[in-house]
């Protein structure tokens, strides 16, 4: 079996691919910054743990006891993996969306792709019904309100 090296396209497909079958694996995530924090009080000093972070433009902070701390952490740090591959996620789908365009830009250019032209039509809707019909001699479309009303005429 003879195998084709891939195409720049196919490598870049690839890797979002994977990058997508990465972020399904994450378990558990939580944003922030875990950080110990003490303070003094007049006999002792007290120790703590404290969660930092930003959701929904809102800044938040929350004490932590000791038996959650490891179960933070390790959440605080799949957050941190999760927007890594977010923000490789991006850069690969940014880099496929600006190679698909050249390739279509250069096999425009060299007569291998046409352009396509696409006719809009407004849907009918429930409260507008239209039907399509062609007008017999001027062999132009026309569109036409049911029951004989014309569109000047109808109220809504």
């Amino acid at each position: 079996m003879i195998h084709m090296p891939q195409s720049k396209l196919e490598r870049l497909e690839e890797a979002i691919q994977g990058i997508k079958r990465e972020i399904g694996k994450l378990g558990a995530l939580r944003p922030g910054s875990l950080s110990k924090q003490s303070r003094k009080t007049k006999t002792t000093y007290g120790a703590y743990w404290h969660l930092s972070y930003t959701h929904r433009g809102k800044g938040h902070t929350q004490y932590i006891c000791d038996a959650f701390v490891p179960q933070v952490k390790a959440e605080v740090s799949t957050f941190k993996r999760f927007r890594k591959l977010i923000d490789r996620l991006i850069t690969l789908s940014i880099e496929r969306s600006q190679l698909r365009m050249e390739t279509h830009k250069k096999q425009r250019k060299e007569g291998w792709v046409r352009d396509i032209e696409v006719e809009v039509r407004r849907p009918a809707t429930p409260s507008s019904p239209q039907t399509h019909h062609s007008s017999g001699s001027s062999g132009g479309r026309e569109w036409r309100w049911p029951h004989g009303q014309s569109r000047t005429s109808r109220t809504v």
